[in-house]
């Protein structure tokens, strides 16, 4: 029983994240879907390309939570944890910078991987989407 209750608290906060970000993007779908087909396309063509410089946020997550779990789970010096923390950190701080400057100055020609070239409207929006998006 003691193991069950240390298994539930360390799943139940991630699981209640994914429900949150899961029921979000159900409501922000139900309101975008409102207001037309154009505005439909801009946001799924920018969430795309958010998707994909995601992509490594999720990566971190799911390391560092496999790699803390191990550690506690072995008993390992906590100072250890503390620093692969801290260099996970610093890692995505670096990413987000990178990222960033991927996005603002190739994010029009990289959206060209998701909508038609003459679809200049949808390209110019959901170009401000995926800045907008992005976790500062």
């Amino acid at each position: 029983v003691p193991c069950i209750k240390r298994l539930l608290s360390m799943g139940l906060p991630m699981a209640l994240q994914t429900s949150i970000t899961a029921i979000g993007s159900v409501i922000l779908q139900a309101s975008v879907n409102s207001l037309g087909s154009t505005v439909v396309a801009s946001i799924t063509a920018g969430s795309r390309l958010y998707m994909f410089f995601a992509c490594a946020y999720d990566a971190m997550g799911v390391t560092m939570s496999t790699y803390s779990g191990q550690n506690i789970g072995a008993r390992k010096n906590l100072t250890v944890l503390g620093r692969a923390v801290k260099a996970c950190n610093i890692v995505g701080i670096i990413y987000s910078v990178l990222a960033l400057l991927i996005i603002v100055f190739l994010g029009k020609w990289m959206l060209l991987l998701f909508v038609d070239a003459g679809e200049t409207a949808i390209i110019n929006s959901a170009y401000w989407v995926s800045c907008v998006q992005w976790p500062f």
